[in-house]
């Protein structure tokens, strides 16, 4: 009896607990994620080294536009940097920033498998889900200044966090919620999703990335790759309405 109700109590609080979270998000317009990237910036910038590699710049480039312009209409607008860090990764600020290491452009053969890790940071952006994070692990000092409408208050006490932007951990049902997300965002683009799967089972065959306890994928953290994620990734192609039609990522010569 007693552990039926605190199991009730717990459940009731959790579920409690998610829709003040969704309320909250939906109290915080596109324009304060985006005011938050620009705070958060100045104070994570000198830690950001950029990658001048013009040839990756019109890949991404290319990239980018294909998708932005497949996708549905979004509030923020999109903008990509590559900077010089040798981990295959790439992570998104809230309100459009997407920053791509070098090391994943080193390490992914095909433009394909770049979008799809693009496709998948694009769709965090869209889904909120760094707002969500930052909201889940708040004071109650910065969930009042969302709930009142204080902008300043609110990038005032976000940007003091603005570490927790670069370290972000989503849950498992927020990589396959972003999976699923940019796998439309590809399809409706006409590029091969399956670049999105090729690009984990490479880094599955390396060794420097094999075990998922190695110090080298916990790098890649953002994007914890599993076999139960190159699964998931698989079974969206197995369903696919589209698996013929795609067209090349054509990336212009200067």
């Amino acid at each position: 009896g007693l552990v039926a109700v605190f199991i009730g109590l717990v459940v009731c609080g959790w579920a409690l607990m998610l829709l003040a979270a969704n309320l909250l998000i939906q109290r915080v317009p596109p324009s304060w994620e985006s005011e938050l990237s620009r705070v958060a910036l100045r104070q994570i910038e000198p830690k950001l080294k950029p990658a001048n590699h013009p040839a990756w710049d019109r890949e991404i480039a290319a990239i980018a536009r294909r998708l932005t312009n497949a996708m549905p209409a979004s509030p923020y607008v999109f903008q990509l940097q590559i900077i010089d860090d040798p981990t295959p990764n790439a992570f998104a600020l809230p309100g459009g920033r997407i920053f791509i290491h070098s090391g994943l452009l080193k390490t992914a053969p095909s433009a394909e498998e770049v979008a799809g890790v693009v496709a998948h940071e694009m769709a965090h952006v869209n889904l909120r889900h760094g707002l969500r994070q930052m909201i889940k692990a708040s004071t109650p000092r910065l969930l009042l200044r969302v709930f009142v409408g204080d902008q300043q208050g609110f990038l005032t006490l976000a940007s003091e966090g603005s570490q927790l932007l670069l370290q972000q951990h989503y849950s498992r049902d927020a990589e396959r919620e972003a999976d699923q997300t940019g796998w439309q965002y590809l399809l409706a683009a006409k590029i091969d999703p399956r670049g999105m799967i090729a690009f984990f089972q490479a880094l599955e065959k390396d060794p420097k990335f094999a075990g998922g306890d190695s110090a080298a994928l916990r790098a890649f953290s953002s994007h914890p790759m599993t076999r139960e994620r190159i699964g998931y990734l698989e079974s969206l192609w197995e369903t696919s309405p589209r698996k013929t039609g795609f067209e090349p990522i054509v990336v212009p010569n200067l």
